[in-house]
This record gives structure tokens, C-alpha cells and sequence, in this order.
């Protein structure tokens, strides 16, 4: 069952979200070189970062992704499987929380005399 179909690629089904047999399927295709400022380059031979996420619900494609990660994957061999991308931004907010707390606690006392 195709459960979205992006309306440009109506005719010829090149990027398709696909539920059967129980399992979900995204197929896409693109450039390798990097088409705008937002996108990167893919590189043959080299791991690429790939984000994915996925919702609760096997047809729901609007509600908030339970499940999300990174993973970095050759796409010239992939039967050397995925390694996943542990995430590091998490503790350097908690950082900034904890320096920056008592900074404004000091800094905004001395402002306001």
C-alpha cells in the first residue's frame, strides 16, 4: 500500500513511503552532489550520517516521531551494516544551563545597582 507519494513523482514512482507485509519502506533518489546550501555532499566510499525517525502508527504520517536516531552507513557497501551515532549535544545544554544560571544570578544583581 502506498501510504504518501510526493505528487511531482506521481509518474514515475522514485520517492514512495511503502507499507507491506507489516514493514514500512521509504524509497528515494537524489544527486550525489549537494543540490542547495542545506544539503550535503554524498561521497561514495565514505560513512554517511543519516537521520531517520519514525512514527507510532504504521499509516499516521502527521503525529510526532516515537522513535528517531543517527546512524552513519557506506552506501557503496552496505553489507557492512550500520554503526550508530551516538548523540553529543545533549550535555553541552545542560552545561550551558548550569554556567549560565549562576552568571546571570551575579550579572544581573550588579547591573540593577
Amino acid at each position: 500500500t502506498v501510504i504518501q507519494q510526493d505528487a511531482a513523482d506521481a509518474a514515475t514512482p522514485q520517492n514512495l513511503c511503502l507499507f507491506e507485509d507489516g514493514k514500512g519502506r521509504m524509497t528515494f533518489t537524489r544527486t550525489l552532489a549537494a543540490g542547495s546550501s542545506t544539503e550535503r555532499e554524498i561521497v561514495p566510499g565514505a560513512p554517511q550520517a543519516i537521520i531517520w525517525a519514525r512514527g507510532p502508527g504504521e499509516t499516521d504520517l502527521t503525529s510526532r516521531h516515537a522513535t528517531r536516531g543517527e546512524v552513519s552507513l557506506d552506501l557503496t557497501d552496505v553489507s557492512g551494516g550500520v554503526s550508530e551515532v551516538k548523540v553529543t549535544g545533549q550535555w553541552t545544554l545542560w552545561l550551558h544551563l548550569l554556567l549560565m544560571a549562576p552568571a546571570w544570578g551575579l550579572i544581573l544583581p550588579l547591573g540593577a545597582a
